[in-house]
């Protein structure tokens, strides 16, 4: 099927880390990585958020001939899509209303007011009068629209985008566009038809090509993707199967696993996080102190998005740095967020510690707990608020599974998340879930020989003499031995490390070598072994005092150890590339 669909795409080399839905794909050489990075090659896989699946390219080529716009975004429901649009939109902006033309739309003031305060919508009541429009402002409208004849709308429409206003029409059923050309529509926001109640997804049209690849931007980041299994749904390819109950299944389970009180669940962990920082964070109280080199996209998104109009300053510290903790956070901080084992680094915070520190100013503490697992640590043990995970890693394996799981410590906390999703249908998919159900069945044996191999690998590399240093926290030699020893039961299977030969013709020889065992792709927490230049995929444009202040090495090779029974031929494979270096040195 597959082949049959993508015949006519140029793609370059590389192949699906899992078969039909796999969700990243391999890079076999580190010309690939730079021409990945730099535009100049396209490749039919690769890390989901990133890189659309197939189905999706299939899908949104199918939408853009039929209708008249050439750009086009898929999001996992149409409420989803109409919220992030309208962030996008509001970003930066402290004065901005949502005009409707109906105030009785399925889009109601109740889904706006909780969760951008500042904008509640207010209708557009005169047709022939003054509208009230400024600029800077959104006209939500759908079609067709009770109230008015289609002439009015039309009139209302152009009134707003003379006036300067961004027009968002959506659509309850109907895709009847006559009356209103497009060019007054700067957003389309379509549902995707299927014949499942139980799949719900939205597309979103426009000709505004600076915007959309802005808005494309914020939708890789923030993550809330529809899936690759939902599309061939949607295509018409195949059918989704019954619902199995598997997500309060998932749901019950991970909240005993990590001894939280609700479990939620997303498309993608990093939209786990967006949502959650959502929800924390106003006008007034929107800083947010990191602690720890934080997942690239967490950090990118506190780095580069200010909160609706007022950014207070986000704090970025590191692990060594958390004495100064106190004496920073103030009125205007809405949360402290860090990662039990950071990447790549393996740095472990002091969780007891910033526990102590969270509870005491009475600021909610968030850990991303992918790393990790509940297996090796339990953060709410630490007084942790908010534990966070990337489904898609070890709790999946398998790398054909795209999530995100979101825990709450309190009720409290958990009935906001909880009207959230009933607001804006912000959630994983049937299938997804189905598909993570089924492989979380071993989780825990996979984890076992996740953290035996690991130590493995790691005393390998740390004896070679082609390697300068080793990042592991199960290392004695590691800066966070000792922490992570306090706080983990398990120091999982992420290794980073650099070469003697620290260049980028060391790296070349090591990266380039025949692997057999090991797949060379960018994810982690698979079954399989994987390796990837960490620093040249995940901080490429980033210039080398910006690395130099993080510790990074432009060459970092990052080794994500999988749960392989006989470990064996991946140290094998790792010998060999390492004796490449020397050959070449």
């Amino acid at each position: 099927m597959l082949g049959e669909l993508f015949a006519d795409e140029e793609t370059r080399p590389g192949e699906p880390v899992h078969g039909e839905h796999a969700v990243t794909g391999t890079l076999p050489t580190l010309q690939d990585v730079v021409d990945f990075k730099e535009g100049t090659g396209a490749y039919r896989y690769g890390y989901y958020r990133f890189v659309e699946h197939p189905y999706l390219r299939v899908l949104k080529r199918k939408l853009t001939g039929q209708f008249p716009f050439r750009n086009c975004l898929l999001y996992c429901s149409q409420e989803t899509a109409l919220i992030e649009i309208c962030g996008y939109i509001m970003q930066g902006s402290s004065e901005c209303n949502i005009r409707t033309l109906n105030p009785d739309q399925i889009f109601t003031s109740d889904h706006f007011s909780k969760f951008f305060p500042p904008f509640t919508p207010c209708a557009v009541t005169e047709i022939n009068g003054e509208t009230g429009f400024r600029n800077g402002d959104i006209l939500l409208f759908s079609l067709p629209e009770p109230s008015h004849s289609t002439h009015a709308a039309a009139t209302l429409v152009n009134r707003a985008k003379t006036a300067g206003c961004s027009t968002l029409c959506y659509s309850a059923g109907t895709t009847d566009l006559t009356g209103i050309p497009e060019d007054q529509i700067d957003y389309l926001i379509l549902p995707l038809a299927g014949d499942d109640r139980y799949i719900s997804g939205s597309a979103v049209l426009s000709n505004n090509d600076r915007h959309m690849t802005a808005l494309r931007e914020r939708h890789k980041r923030r993550g809330p993707l529809l899936s690759s299994r939902e599309a061939v749904h949607f295509l018409g390819i195949s059918k989704v199967e019954k619902p199995k109950d598997t997500i309060p299944r998932i749901k019950t389970r991970l909240s005993r696993m990590e001894e939280g009180e609700r479990c939620f669940l997303f498309p993608s962990g990093m939209n786990a996080i967006a949502t959650l920082l959502d929800l924390l964070r106003t006008p007034d109280q929107s800083q947010v102190i990191s602690i720890g080199h934080l997942y690239t996209d967490t950090y990118t998104m506190l780095r580069d998005a200010p909160c609706q109009g007022k950014d207070t300053g986000n704090v970025f510290l590191n692990v060594a740095e958390v004495e100064k903790l106190p004496d920073l956070l103030n009125e205007h901080t809405a949360a402290i967020i860090t990662e039990t084992i950071t990447n790549p680094l393996n740095d472990v915070p002091d969780l007891e510690y910033l526990g102590e520190i969270a509870d005491k100013h009475n600021i909610p503490f968030i850990v991303d707990n992918t790393f990790a697992t509940p297996q090796n640590c339990k953060p709410f043990r630490f007084g942790a608020d908010y534990v966070v995970h990337s489904t898609t890693k070890y709790l999946n394996g398998a790398n054909n599974h795209g999530g995100g799981a979101l825990l709450c410590r309190d009720r409290g906390s958990a009935e906001q998340i909880e009207y959230y999703q009933s607001q804006w249908n912000n959630r994983m998919s049937v299938p997804e879930a189905d598909i993570l159900w089924q492989n979380m069945q071993d989780f825990t044996e996979r984890m076992e020989r996740f953290n035996r191999n690991a130590s493995r690998v790691a005393e390998f590399l740390e004896n070679q003499l082609t390697v300068e240093r080793v990042y592991f926290c199960g290392l004695p030699t590691h800066r966070s031995h000792e922490t992570a020893s306090k706080i983990l039961d398990g120091f999982g299977s992420v290794i980073s490390f650099t070469l003697a030969d620290d260049s980028e013709k060391g790296l070349k020889s090591f990266y380039d070598s025949h692997m057999q065992a090991i797949k060379k792709a960018p994810t982690l927490g698979s079954n399989q072994t994987l390796v990837c230049p960490y620093t040249m995929i995940a901080h490429y444009f980033e210039p080398e005092e910006w690395l130099e202040s993080l510790g990074l090495s432009r060459y970092l090779v990052r080794i994500a150890v999988g749960c392989e029974e006989d470990i064996r031929p991946v140290i094998a494979d790792l010998a060999t590339a390492l004796e490449n270096v020397s050959r070449t040195a």
